[in-house]
């Protein structure tokens, strides 16, 4: 699976930290085996693709293309702004078997309170 980010203002985003967790029917899959681990900060350009990758088995995939499993995804991403201005912002989105595409479910700007972290489903 691959997902990609995108900085769509005018200046570079930089000291990003992204997160980005699978989980399929309520249980979050793990990301221990994955290359693609990130421990550095990231520089995202304007207008530039980020894509980052994240596997999952055969099973889970047939599984949820045919609607048979519930595959949900969640991003969290964290950057300073041009005048060192923190933010961050946090996405859940769930895959429509349907529709072969993943549809937003709900979304935060604020990644730091308790109340804003997103239950598995």
């Amino acid at each position: 699976m691959v997902e990609e980010l995108r900085n769509f203002g005018t200046v570079q985003a930089e000291q990003i930290q992204v997160s980005i967790a699978l989980s399929v029917d309520g249980d979050a899959l793990s990301g221990d085996s994955e290359p693609q681990q990130q421990e550095d900060s990231l520089v995202f350009s304007p207008g530039v693709p980020h894509r980052f990758y994240r596997h999952i088995t055969l099973d889970t995939y047939r599984g949820a293309v045919q609607g048979k499993m519930n595959l949900v995804l969640e991003t969290q991403v964290r950057y300073r702004g041009p005048r060192g201005d923190e933010h961050c912002y946090r996405t859940v989105d769930n895959y429509d078997h349907a529709d072969g595409v993943f549809h937003s479910q709900r979304g935060s700007l604020s990644c730091g309170h308790k109340a804003d972290r997103v239950p598995a489903r």
